[in-house]
């Protein structure tokens, strides 16, 4: 009786270390397998979602979100000759006759940059600055990084940012999202070359799918939809000097960026728009806004207080300075590989122009 009695205790001991050492995962995914469920969210928890006041930072790919996804649940865009879906008509009439189901989003602040960053670290510490100056307002409160943030983006440093925001206003609820992920494969997904984007941005979120599997959070996996779970990837090996071992990187899929209103880069097209939209939604609807999730630190040092940047140089006339002069170059070579292209991510375009004008 004794050896038994004694075998109890080390296995109830055992459990308690085990459950004490390995947190249950309580964390609310919105991936490509929710696109599916969003018709059978009841009426009730869209009224609840839509009635919690939330912000969401994004930068011109949440634009397209909006416009082709957000707004088309809203009911306000619905113009078929524009290339939005035909059931954005259908939202329309149900919101014009009082019928269901359309989603009101005048409590969402969809919110653009008020300064694009083209750099990951940077954009974190971005949300952190507008987290603690806005968040009085705001029950809900997240972000996406572009898919031109990846050449400097930290996993570790976006984590325990967050973690510090959750313990700051422990009443508030954070929405974590994976980097959105890229289209222009043959430009962003080279190994062997000084960078490799798809690298940089598949090793952050597989590091965060790895936390959400651990720690009760609600993870907005944009990469997971925009991949639909992989099934669009393109091989390549970890590293950017492409000897390490195999991998897929997820890509955008085609039918996600290749239709009305996509373009080169990571924008979503009419289609791809919607789907985020609806992977939002989703996620909003499952959220408990009045009790926020409890994220316990991991434990791990935190980062410098002030991170590390790569510098950029923008003097492309070589004068020693930049100038008007080297705005004029960079203006003259838009949408072109040539001199300009500061952050080596596809073509020069406004993000480069971003990274010349803070220099001026």
């Amino acid at each position: 009786m004794k050896f038994y009695r004694l075998s109890l205790i080390v296995l109830l001991s055992s459990l308690i270390y085990h459950l004490s050492s390995n947190p249950i995962s309580a964390a609310t995914i919105a991936d490509h397998t929710v696109i599916s469920q969003f018709p059978a969210l009841t009426q009730a928890q869209i009224i609840t979602a839509t009635t919690y006041p939330t912000l969401f930072m994004h930068q011109s790919t949440g634009n397209n979100v909006d416009y082709f996804g957000l707004r088309c649940l809203a009911g306000i865009s619905w113009d078929t000759n524009y290339g939005l879906a035909p059931e954005c008509i259908n939202y329309k009439n149900t919101r014009d006759s009082g019928g269901w189901f359309w989603f009101d989003k005048s409590n969402l602040s969809w919110d653009i940059w008020p300064q694009p960053m083209s750099d990951g670290r940077a954009k974190t510490d971005q949300f952190v600055s507008i987290v603690h100056q806005r968040q009085a307002s705001y029950s809900v409160l997240g972000m996406k990084h572009c898919y031109v943030d990846a050449w400097n983006q930290d996993f570790n440093y976006y984590r325990s940012q967050m973690e510090q925001l959750q313990s700051d206003y422990p009443t508030k609820t954070f929405i974590w999202t994976t980097q959105v992920i890229t289209a222009d494969i043959s430009a962003n997904c080279i190994n062997g070359t000084w960078y490799n984007s798809c690298d940089s941005i598949q090793s952050f979120n597989n590091q965060l799918r790895s936390y959400a599997a651990t720690y009760d959070i609600y993870l907005y996996d944009m990469a997971d939809i925009e991949s639909d779970g992989g099934r669009c990837f393109q091989n390549g090996k970890w590293g950017n000097d492409g000897t390490g071992t195999n991998v897929q990187y997820e890509v955008m899929c085609p039918e996600y960026y290749d239709g009305p209103g996509g373009g080169g880069g990571g924008h979503p097209d009419t289609e791809g728009g919607l789907v985020l939209a609806k992977g939002f939604w989703w996620l909003m609807a499952n959220i408990d806004a009045n009790s926020g999730p409890t994220v316990t630190p991991t434990g791990n040092p935190p980062p410098p207080a002030s991170p590390t940047q790569i510098p950029i140089d923008t003097d492309l006339d070589n004068d020693d300075d930049t100038d008007f002069l080297d705005l004029l170059n960079l203006i003259f070579s838009f949408n072109t590989s040539g001199p300009g292209n500061f952050n080596r991510i596809g073509l020069v375009d406004i993000f480069d122009f971003n990274l010349l004008i803070q220099n001026l």
